[in-house]
Order: C-alpha cells, then sequence, then structure tokens
C-alpha cells in the first residue's frame, strides 16, 4: 500500500503517472483543498 499526501497540479500530475505502475486499490490519497480561493477554511 502506498499513501500519498497530495495538494495541487504537480500531484495531480504525479498521481497520474503511479496509477499507470500501481494498481489503484494499492493507493490512498489525502489531499488538501483549504489552498482553493473561495474555498472553505478547515
Amino acid at each position: 500500500m502506498i499513501t500519498v499526501l497530495s495538494g495541487g497540479v504537480g500531484a495531480a500530475r504525479f498521481l497520474q503517472g503511479l496509477l499507470q505502475v500501481v494498481p489503484q486499490k494499492d493507493v490512498t490519497i489525502v489531499s488538501n483543498t483549504g489552498g482553493l480561493r473561495g474555498g472553505y477554511p478547515l
């Protein structure tokens, strides 16, 4: 199992590549959405 802390465009690109070589069932993604403009602060 692989756990990825993600946020932003770079993480999305990284995950696209990662999921090409690692089965999706073996990946857990923890995402940060706090940086969105007009988003909801945590």
